[in-house]
């Protein structure tokens, strides 16, 4: 009787062994996954090698920047992604099922000691200056020197300003920790120059000498034809001079004039001529196709830009022979009568006004 019941006792806790058993065998696993790509953001390159991980699974991306977490429990859970040279992220993922969540890693921006020196070739360190890198503003000290700290690497340009000196303006590519870039400013400066030749010719009169005229006419009808030739030296110019801008100012003393100025055409001279002896028939030559410049008539005051042809001058394209200054043929024509280097009011007389750095 003893042993049916220790038969009984021992069956009935095998079964409930076995029962135990196979309710652990039917326990599902946690049923999740998360699946996706990790990219760094600007170009959206995949991300190689990134360590993505939740509820204490791990992936590593593969060469496409995808990676995959199975057993994942449903529901709010934590994503967790780091990559190299780049801004870890942790954010909640809602997982339901097979869940595809794609991840865009901001970069940490490369960064550099960019520093230097402000001068001018004569005047030396210049205190004062403002320097400008894509925004952010440094001054120098007095020893004209700047220092701009943990500045991103891909920072694009770098702007420096002073009063009374042309400012500087380059594009920046650095690649070190330490940049070292010496920036040299031109100082501005003006210079007045006063013509020692200039003479009207006229088609009526074609032999016929105008040298101590107190005008210069320029006019182009259908019958007449008036134009003239100007001898301005430029000289005395820092050999480092970088001209900004050259203006022919011209009074016009005719009084029937219209109010808006005339088509201008300016040419290099090509060939020597005297004052008090040249005329029309002369034709003297000039640069094939002269050039229209921009000019301006305010108050009667007629102003020429000749920049590109005291460029020329000075980069020795051109020997300064003098300009040849005409206007276009037209129907219905002005005329213009400009005051002479003998014109007896001072004020009205022709002059060339020079801005230029050095």
């Amino acid at each position: 009787m003893k042993n049916q019941r220790y038969r009984a006792a021992v069956t009935l806790l095998l079964a409930g062994l076995c029962m135990s058993l196979a309710a652990c065998d039917m326990t599902p696993a946690r049923p999740g996954s998360i699946s996706g790509t990790v990219a760094s953001t600007g170009r959206r390159a995949p991300l190689q090698g990134a360590h993505v991980e939740c509820d204490d699974v791990i992936c590593i991306t593969d060469a496409t920047g995808y990676y995959m977490l199975l057993g994942i429990g449903e529901g709010w859970r934590s994503l967790h992604v780091t990559a190299l040279g780049h801004v870890s992220l942790s954010e909640p993922v809602y997982v339901t099922g097979a869940t595809r969540y794609d991840v865009l890693l901001g970069v940490i921006p490369q960064v550099t000691h960019l520093h230097g020196t402000v001068s001018h070739s004569v005047e030396g360190p210049l205190e004062g200056a403002l320097v400008d890198v894509d925004g952010l503003i440094e001054t120098t000290d007095e020893q004209g020197q700047y220092d701009f700290w943990d500045l991103p690497r891909d920072a694009e340009q770098i702007s420096v300003s002073l009063d009374g000196f042309l400012t500087s303006t380059r594009q920046l590519h650095m690649e070190d920790d330490d940049e070292l870039l010496d920036i040299a400013l031109k100082k501005l400066a003006s210079v007045t120059f006063y013509p020692t030749a200039d003479v009207g010719v006229r088609s009526d009169l074609p032999n016929s000498n105008f040298g101590g005229s107190e005008t210069l006419d320029l006019f182009n009808g259908h019958s007449l034809n008036f134009k003239f030739y100007m001898f301005l030296p430029v000289e005395g110019l820092e050999e480092t001079a970088a001209v900004t801008s050259c203006t022919l100012r011209l009074y016009n003393t005719w009084e029937a004039s219209g109010d808006d100025p005339l088509l201008t055409l300016v040419g290099h001279i090509s060939s020597h001529w005297n004052e008090m002896e040249v005329v029309w028939a002369d034709s003297l030559q000039h640069t094939s196709g002269a050039t229209h410049v921009y000019v301006s008539y305010v108050s009667r005051q007629y102003s020429i830009d000749i920049t590109g042809f005291v460029d020329d001058w000075m980069t020795g394209a051109f020997t300064n022979l003098g300009l040849c200054i005409e206007t276009d043929y037209s129907e219905a024509p002005m005329r213009f009568s400009f005051a002479s280097r003998e014109h007896p009011d001072e004020e009205k007389r022709p002059r060339l006004e020079i801005d230029y750095a050095w």
